[in-house]
């Protein structure tokens, strides 16, 4: 793997006022394998950087989890709105339609398939999300400002959700 995104553990360190970069980065990388393990394919930790950004609690993650792998199977556009985010590096950006329409590979609103590279470091939350997902017929998901999740099956459910929840 060329880029350490998506393998950096997110975790509490202590190092030493000493410590180099590369041995800090060793130990991180250490502790990601002794923590997930070296099981899961790029794709997965890619999935589960998503399912990172976009789950609130650890009763959506799976959930979404599943949303995000069954529309990945069957080649829909993800449409996932923290990859927007990814290449301007600021998690409280308000995306707009330019940022939908942005020609990125980090677009998922534009391009089929994951995204080149993790858009962050996932927790073992969601990577565990991502290795057993939570069976369901949703298709669609959306957060209320208090990260409330609502799930639908049909882009008209989805459509009455935002404007519901979001509007």
């Amino acid at each position: 793997v060329d880029n350490l995104e998506g393998y950096i553990f997110p975790d509490k360190y202590a190092f030493s006022m000493e410590s180099t970069t590369e041995s800090a980065l060793s130990r991180m990388l250490l502790n990601f394998v002794n923590k997930v393990g070296t099981d899961d394919s790029y794709e997965d930790i890619i999935l589960a950087s998503m399912v990172e950004r976009e789950g609130y609690t650890s009763s959506d993650r799976p959930i979404i989890a599943d949303i995000l792998k069954r529309r990945y199977e069957e080649g829909w556009l993800l449409q996932v709105d923290a990859t927007l985010l990814y290449p301007l590096k600021d998690w409280n950006h308000t995306i707009t339609s330019e940022d939908k329409n942005n020609d990125n590979p980090y677009n998922t609103c534009k391009y089929p398939g994951l995204t080149p590279t993790p858009i962050c470091n996932p927790g073992l939350q969601s990577i565990n999300a991502v290795r057993n997902p939570e069976p369901n017929n949703y298709y669609y998901y959306i957060h209320e400002d208090d990260g409330t999740a609502h799930y639908s099956t049909t882009l008209s459910e989805h459509n009455t959700n935002v404007n519901k929840y979001l509007r």
